[in-house]
């Protein structure tokens, strides 16, 4: 037969699971601010400017090769 723990038990341990949650809730907080803090401190990439340009013959067997690969796959 199984006894049935007092009610003190059963408080004592609610009362450690909340303060576990609290704990981890306070370090889980603690580490975003410090990953907002060291994301700040990157500095900002500069945008990349795309060049356009034609496409050279290696360029163009590599897109043929791409669409009959595609065309094989249908």
């Amino acid at each position: 037969m199984r006894t049935i723990p007092p009610v003190s038990a059963k408080l004592k341990a609610l009362q450690d699971t909340i303060a576990l949650q609290e704990e981890r809730r306070a370090r889980a907080l603690e580490k975003m601010a410090r990953d907002k803090e060291e994301a700040s401190s990157i500095p900002k990439q500069q945008p990349v400017e795309v060049v356009k340009r034609e496409p050279t013959i290696e360029d163009k067997y590599l897109m043929s090769l791409f669409e009959s690969g595609r065309q094989c796959g249908d």
